[in-house]
């Protein structure tokens, strides 16, 4: 009899033992729930939190150009009176197109009626060609006019950039031919020390990016696009308007003075 009920007693013993092993068991298991509950939350919220100061940041003012806009992100030529027509060139330093058109003496033909007070003429950058090639060439020498823009050589900068474009398309500028760029246009000492410490840095990426956002909002996808007033002229009916400066610019007039 003894050695059954101390055989039960083990049993019970055995029984007792595991269901505490048990119990044990389950709330390390809570624990571990908890924490790794706890670990999540806290990820989501830094994640949540995160998010909303990044797109403080990005949504935030940016370091502008001298004089450009601060709506447009276009950089203003000229300074032409009330009921002259507004006129906006869309182009992109990459595009091949775009540079055909600079040569054909069209752009220069608006500069000069911008400064001759007979338009008011806003240079619209865009970085379509970037999307295409997969590159970031128009955003690096879009950010680098700016800097040439702030040293008084915008002009001779963004005429440079087009008249060095690449005759493979894609194949887009380096640093060096940049800051090249800047000597070229007229840039020296101090001026040209400035130019290169803001094309390093890269001041005007985020400017680069609010004009292409912009031109985005504004339903334009194409370059050259030339807005007057407003309303886009259209090349492909008239594709002289490339090659012929002076009937650009008599489009210009007419459109204006029907819209």
């Amino acid at each position: 009899m003894a050695g059954r009920t101390t055989s039960k007693q083990s049993a019970r013993d055995a029984a007792a033992l595991a269901k505490q092993a048990q119990l044990e068991a389950a709330k390390k298991r809570e624990r571990r729930v908890f924490i790794i509950g706890a670990v999540v939350v806290g990820a989501i919220v830094v994640a949540i939190v995160g998010a909303v100061l990044i797109s403080k940041v990005l949504a935030g003012p940016v370091d502008l150009p001298k004089s450009v806009s601060s709506t447009t992100y276009g950089v203003p030529v000229g300074n032409g009176g009330s009921g002259t027509p507004n006129v906006a060139l869309y182009e992109d330093f990459q595009c091949p197109v775009c540079g055909a058109f600079e040569k054909s003496g069209g752009p220069t033909v608006l500069y000069k009626a911008a400064l001759a007070g007979k338009i008011r003429l806003t240079w619209q950058p865009m970085l379509i060609i970037d999307q295409n090639q997969h590159n970031d060439s128009s955003l690096r020498s879009t950010a680098a006019w700016g800097c040439a823009i702030d040293k008084g050589a915008g002009p001779g900068y963004r005429a440079t950039v087009f008249a060095n474009q690449p005759t493979t398309e894609g194949t887009g500028y380096t640093d060096a031919q940049l800051l090249q760029f800047g000597v070229a246009s007229g840039l020296v000492g101090d001026k040209l020390s400035a130019f290169s410490d803001c094309l390093t840095a890269g001041t005007y990426r985020a400017w680069a990016n609010k004009a292409a956002d912009y031109s985005a909002s504004k339903g334009i996808n194409t370059t050259p696009t030339v807005l007057v007033n407003g309303k886009a002229l259209d090349f492909d009916k008239h594709r002289d308007w490339f090659t012929d400066p002076n009937k650009l610019l008599a489009a210009v007039y007419a459109t204006a003075k029907a819209n």
